[in-house]
């Protein structure tokens, strides 16, 4: 499977990026990033919301779970320290903030918790 990742806000610098079952978000993140390059994370946009994604994600299943909608979904190479991986080296997040991070709100669909259906939901 091939990732297509942009390099830039602009969409106009990409680079494309061979994902196996084995392949990880830290993976891709030193695919694309130039030699030298200080700390970048990957992030996912789809309609208009942007989330990070974790450096030890399994990226071919997070692929695999979007289904259909995997051609609605932009990956971008951020050259900045991840929000996520920050708040887990001691960041002030709150509980409820990286709740609301980890929530999955699709139109039309059962809302999910890090790909886990919530009951009752």
């Amino acid at each position: 499977m091939i990732l297509t990742v942009f390099l830039s806000n602009n969409e106009q610098i990409l680079t494309e990026v061979p994902v196996t079952p084995e392949t990880t978000c830290r993976d891709v993140v030193e695919f694309c990033k130039e030699p030298g390059e200080g700390s970048c994370h990957l992030a996912e946009v789809w309609r208009g919301n942007e989330r990070p994604i974790p450096f030890d994600h399994m990226m071919y299943e997070h692929l695999q779970k979007w289904g259909p909608r995997r051609e609605e979904v932009k990956f971008f190479l951020r050259h900045e320290d991840s929000p996520t991986e920050n708040s887990e080296q001691g960041g002030r997040q709150t509980q409820e903030q990286r709740t609301q991070r980890n929530v999955t709100n699709v139109p039309g669909e059962k809302r999910t918790e890090n790909g886990v259906l919530l009951p009752g939901v």
